[in-house]
């Protein structure tokens, strides 16, 4: 998703939060395509599909913003399914099972995910799970160096899912070094501008809960507070 697509996506005013909340979806709806644009250019070097959930480890937290547009979600769902998904979140959670053995292992799964691996909040996860997949670019810096797959020109980092772009061809680099990326700028997410733009809807989303709600929200340091995706799961928030 190039700079220029999506400086204009957020809006410097403070409206409430119905339309923070439908520019955070609109913002979504990107990414899924940008997403859907690059699987369709590179459908065999991708693995993302329903039931693969490599990626949907346990511990993830949400901004505020994305919090609520779960939670909504959930309070929608029928009644049988809102139970499974707390006795499921209940029964996968400390200290209920037992520790992993591989941090990355079954025991470690998303507390969203079902029998069969497919999210069970799937129309409303969080922009960090829709972007999961896609090549993404960050400063150096941010990249520790086991998760470092390729390089750009201007010398940021592009990380990815082993799974994915495996066997794409790349140039020799010196020892240490990231070789230079082979995918074209299209087919790479600015990460790092996701995150700032959520970031900038959270704060407006929750400056205007504490404008339009100031008896149930008044300390805006907590509204900020990230809110463990565990949480929600057994409704406890």
């Amino acid at each position: 998703m190039a700079r220029s697509e999506v400086s204009s996506e957020v809006s410097s005013a403070a409206p409430n939060t119905a339309t923070i909340t439908a520019e955070y979806r609109g913002l979504a709806a990107r990414i899924d395509a940008f997403f859907a644009a690059v699987l369709s250019r590179h459908s065999a070097a991708m693995h993302c599909q329903a039931g693969c959930s490599g990626c949907c480890q346990d511990g993830l937290s949400v901004s505020a913003i994305e919090a609520s547009n779960i939670r909504d979600y959930l309070s929608a769902l029928p009644d049988p399914m809102r139970r499974a998904i707390r006795q499921r979140a209940r029964r996968d959670t400390p200290p209920n099972r037992e520790a992993p053995a591989d941090p990355l292992g079954e025991s470690s799964r998303c507390v969203f995910l079902d029998e069969q691996g497919h999210c069970a909040i799937y129309p409303v996860r969080p922009l960090v799970c829709r972007s999961q997949g896609l090549p993404l670019i960050y400063a150096a810096e941010l990249v520790p160096a086991a998760a470092l797959r390729f390089s750009t020109r201007d010398g940021r980092a592009v990380v990815c899912c082993p799974l994915n772009f495996a066997d794409a061809p790349v140039a020799k680099a010196p020892t240490g070094v990231a070789p230079p990326s082979p995918l074209g700028g299209a087919d790479i997410l600015d990460a790092e501008r996701i995150d700032l733009l959520l970031a900038l809807l959270n704060r407006r989303y929750v400056s205007s809960l504490a404008h339009n709600q100031p008896q149930t929200t008044t300390d805006t340091d907590a509204a900020l507070a990230r809110t463990p995706l565990v949480a929600l799961a057994q409704g406890e928030v």
